[in-house]
């Protein structure tokens, strides 16, 4: 329950039902709720489309476009008025089914929240923006999209709250304002009525991706999808990420592929930090002073397999030929910036006799530190023995396979090489 005092509300006195009925946002219905005369009429304008609207602000209060079918170019281009400090006036853009981009011009200014650069396809996208006489521009206060509608209250007590709730709907979610000035939910969210949730189903590299300041991605990609930046939030701003499809979800950090104050900023920085189809989360938050997202949360969600790559398997002298079905199984599972390897590799071979094999981690992950733990390896002169896997920084990325206390060599051997190994590692 969220308590909202009537220094908020405005006097009881001033709510009638009649008045309530034709509201038909959020801020209209403060501004009735405010001690201001009984007479106030919302002054409205409304067009079709047009690339460069015209809104004069002493005569609307709230401008409607029912059908943009072209870009917006400019919001500043045919604003007309004199407007005062403190004045609202709110803007709500429905396109013809199909996202139109919209550039505001410098009459305009992301405040509390950022101005939306594209509309949403067949919603209603309602932008609130007050006028600030300091710098001369049109702040926003709030933008989002869906329907917002206002039912009426009832009679009122002697002491001014009313008898009967008042009925508040977003995007078909009921709220009650109830007589002890509290807001209390009374129809349960459920997945429909999500309208700030962003959907995307690109895969590949994906560089500066608009969301339209959204607080939740799904990300329902069919194949691998690399996010290498979001275009830029204001601060404290949050977006969590989720992977709904069947493709691996990661994000790279502080990639150049984005404009640096779109860039992502991860805990671990040689590779990238990976989710698990359809059960990995990221959550970033916008940090206005570095001008970047700042990773806050990761679930990876599951092991995930890395793409097999024949290059990362080499040894110190000759070669080590590992093809893809030798390998049966490698997994990794990132949690902050530790790594955990699980790698089992059979029936592989080498060319020639050799000091040690070589196994570079996948993703161009490079490590911090230096650790020896055992392995369980074979050869064709060995079945099932112990070995040693070697991390040293100066060798990074490759992990070091050795048989038994490093003094024999790995002798050659066609098809009965193996090794099997569990590890955890700190990564850059």
């Amino acid at each position: 329950m969220l308590a909202l005092t009537k220094n908020v509300l405005g006097p009881w006195e001033q709510v009638k039902g009649s008045v309530l009925a034709d509201l038909t946002t959020i801020e209209t219905y403060l501004r009735h709720l405010d001690p201001i005369p009984e007479s106030l009429s919302i002054r409205s304008g409304t067009i079709t489309s047009s690339p460069t609207p015209g809104i004069n602000v002493d005569d609307v209060d709230v401008f409607t476009i029912t059908s943009q079918v072209e870009p917006i170019i400019s919001f500043t281009m045919n604003l007309q008025g004199s407007p005062v400090e403190g004045q609202f006036l709110t803007i709500r853009i429905l396109d013809n089914g199909t996202p139109q981009p919209i550039t505001w011009g410098p009459s305009f200014a992301s405040a509390r929240a950022p101005l939306p650069t594209t509309t949403v396809a067949s919603q209603y996208l309602y932008v609130s923006l007050i006028y600030n006489a300091v710098s001369s521009t049109w702040d926003c206060l709030a933008a989002f999209s869906g329907t917002v509608s206002v039912a009426a209250a009832g009679a009122l007590s002697g002491d001014g709250t009313p008898t009967t709730p008042l009925s508040v709907k977003v995007d078909g979610t009921t709220i009650h304002v109830n007589g002890g000035d509290q807001l209390a939910l009374v129809t349960p969210l459920s997945p429909s009525s999500y309208r700030n949730t962003f959907i995307s189903t690109a895969t590949g590299n994906i560089d500066d991706l608009n969301f339209n300041n959204a607080p939740v991605i799904l990300m329902n990609n069919a194949t691998t999808a690399t996010i290498r930046g979001l275009v830029a939030g204001v601060d404290g701003q949050e977006v969590e990420i989720i992977s709904k499809g069947a493709g691996e979800v990661d994000t790279a950090h502080q990639n150049v592929g984005s404009a640096a104050a779109n860039r992502l900023i991860n805990s671990v920085t040689s590779g990238v930090t990976p989710a698990a189809p359809g059960v990995g989360a990221f959550t970033y938050i916008y940090d206005a002073t570095a001008a970047r997202w700042r990773l806050k949360a990761h679930n990876q969600g599951a092991f995930i397999t890395p793409t097999f790559s024949a290059a990362r398997f080499t040894a110190s002298t000759g070669t080590w030929t590992v093809a893809a079905g030798n390998v049966l199984q490698e997994s990794i599972f990132i949690r902050g910036n530790k790594l955990t390897l699980i790698l089992t590799i059979g029936s592989s071979s080498n060319s020639a006799a050799t000091g040690h094999l070589h196994y570079a981690l996948p993703n161009s992950y490079t490590f911090t530190e230096n650790l020896s733990l055992p392995i369980i390896f074979s050869n064709s002169s060995a079945l099932f023995a112990g070995g040693i896997v070697d991390a040293i920084t100066a060798n990074s990325p490759n992990l070091l396979f050795w048989t038994t206390g490093k003094s024999a060599a790995w002798p050659i051997s066609t098809g009965s090489v193996a090794v099997s190994t569990c590890l955890e590692i700190n990564l850059n």
